[in-house]
């Protein structure tokens, strides 16, 4: 079964090396692939949450039009 989320944004990681899908499920919360987020009990917003929280990184959408015409997006 695949996880339906009700949106989902690309973030740089810090290091410039890579980027996180962060998701927000149906009922406002949101999740992270980081480490940040993911090792922690009981869950807190990483950087990359917060992140999007304030407006900031790049809808799924708009992600994949960047790749698709070889645009960086930033």
């Amino acid at each position: 079964m695949v996880k339906e989320y009700q949106d989902q944004w690309v973030v740089h990681s810090s290091s410039g090396k890579g980027n996180y899908i962060v998701s927000q499920n149906f009922d406002g919360s949101y999740e992270c692939g980081c480490r940040g987020w993911t090792g922690h009990m009981p869950r807190t917003d990483c950087r990359h949450i917060r992140s999007v929280r304030a407006g900031e990184g790049r809808t799924i959408s708009e992600a994949v039009m960047d790749r698709l015409t070889g645009e960086d997006g930033d």
